[in-house]
């Protein structure tokens, strides 16, 4: 077991519980096994109310319709308490073993139990509490010495009903920094800023424990508009009209709204971690940047997962004006159109462009024309081709946001993936190369090749 204490590792924000690379801020501390004292027992949770912060269930009662739409969504999902819903997936499999891990599945006296049988002949029983996530999957959480909570490798997919291995076959083993007991899948400090609301991690050096505190489970109300003035929730449901247009604290400012996304939407280390609605993202973190070959290939497209911040800032259609609200709905999290028939890019593209609010004309496309695919094939979807999609922990698809274009000879130069090779697995590089060049010719030679060779 781990003999001294650590320095607090700064967190990753994300969408889902994905292991990224920590950065260490003290000289000479040491992670994994024999690196970190561990406290004899874990902490019970504690749910603490907040004084002017409301949870999301007293905004029900004036803005019962935006509850509705946000309710189970996955950002209200995003953490949860386990429950009976969750009994017929601890009974589906009585043993599970892939990649590495092995584990006996049962539901006893209400609970949860997970027995995990390791390859030293041990067995440790587990009793997960909470739930980390919700589509396309969803880890149990397991509490652990110095008020710590792990998700384990071995996750749930509720559409197809069957448990699998996060890791894939890596088998990562007991003491390493990456195995699901270890610091690198701490939810403490990986996981839980960006799948609670008002939550404080509160860690302790000095004893290497954590007494972490939060509002609520999920992702609420708060946490995308900040705390309300004392006395809000105390206000009659038709005390004013509610007016049109963004709320507080943005008051019509889409791009600081988007920077509210911004912390748990993208690859970055936490400077503070006292980011309120409102503030701006770059004063409380450091975002990764292309300049990362772990994270981005060499022409910006997404290699690990950037959380999409980045990607988006960084393209010709963020520079444009474009913003998250425009392709998404902050309560449903759905698209505000449909992707798969194009028409969420065609409410901009479509001739003759809309105006952008930095005055500029989006480009019209006809996408027949511009695809050289027919309509309804999957290679006449814009996003087939302009925001691929890449699997993290093994069934989690993340759409590209970079919106780059398919660029067949840059496979062929630096080995960067493509999405016409995404898409025609069975043809060849150079196949691929002369399509692009027989339909766009010089149009390819631009600043996403220059930048890309540099």
């Amino acid at each position: 077991m781990p003999s001294k204490p650590c320095s607090e590792i700064h967190r990753q924000p994300g969408g889902r519980s994905v292991l990224v690379a920590a950065r260490l801020f003290a000289a000479g501390v040491a992670l994994g096994a024999g690196g970190c004292r561990r406290a004899a027992a874990p902490v019970s949770p504690r749910t603490v109310a907040a004084a002017v912060a409301q949870t999301s269930d007293g905004c029900q009662r004036c803005h019962a319709e935006v509850y509705a739409a946000w309710a189970g969504t996955d950002h209200a999902l995003a953490n949860r308490r386990l429950d009976a819903r969750d009994q017929a997936a601890f009974t589906t499999a009585p043993q599970v073993a892939d990649g590495g891990s092995r584990f006996d599945l049962a539901w006893a006296a209400g609970r949860a139990v997970m027995t995990e049988r390791r390859d030293d002949g041990s067995a440790l029983r587990h009793e997960p509490e909470f739930i980390l996530g919700a589509k396309p999957l969803w880890q149990p959480l397991v509490p652990a010495p110095g008020g710590r909570w792990q998700p384990t490798d071995l996750a749930f997919d509720p559409a197809r009903k069957e448990w699998f291995n996060v890791f894939g076959q890596e088998a990562r083993q007991p003491g390493e920094w990456g195995h699901w007991t270890g610091r690198g899948m701490n939810w403490n400090s990986m996981c839980a800023h960006c799948h609670m609301t008002g939550f404080r991690k509160n860690y302790d050096a000095t004893t290497d424990r954590y007494a972490s505190r939060w509002v609520e489970h999920g992702v609420g109300c708060i946490q995308c508009h900040g705390p309300m003035p004392a006395g809000h929730d105390a206000l009659p449901a038709n005390a004013a009209p509610k007016p049109a247009g963004t709320p507080p604290p943005f008051h019509g400012d889409r791009g600081r709204m988007m920077q509210t996304c911004a912390p748990c939407h993208a690859r970055n280390e936490m400077l503070t971690a006292d980011f309120q609605p409102g503030d701006d993202y770059d004063d409380h973190h450091r975002v990764a940047l292309p300049v990362d070959p772990a994270v981005f290939y060499p022409d910006g497209q997404q290699r690990d997962e950037d959380f999409n911040w980045t990607s988006v800032r960084l393209s010709r259609m963020g520079h444009a004006g474009v913003t998250c609200l425009d392709c998404h709905d902050p309560h449903t999290t759905r698209t505000l159109l449909p992707a798969a028939d194009n028409q969420l890019c065609l409410q901009c593209h479509a001739a003759p462009g809309r105006v952008q609010p930095g005055g500029t004309h989006a480009i019209p496309i006809d996408p027949v024309a511009h695809s050289h695919h027919p309509a309804g094939s999957a290679g006449n979807q814009c996003v087939n081709c302009h925001m691929p999609a890449t699997n993290y922990m093994q069934r989690a698809p993340r759409h590209d946001h970079g919106w780059l274009k398919p660029d067949p000879l840059l496979t062929r130069e630096l080995g960067i993936p493509n999405a016409c090779n995404r898409c025609h697995a069975d043809k060849s590089t150079g196949w691929a190369v002369q399509a692009a060049e027989n339909w766009y010719g010089p149009r390819l030679e631009g600043a996403q090749r220059t930048r890309t060779r540099a």
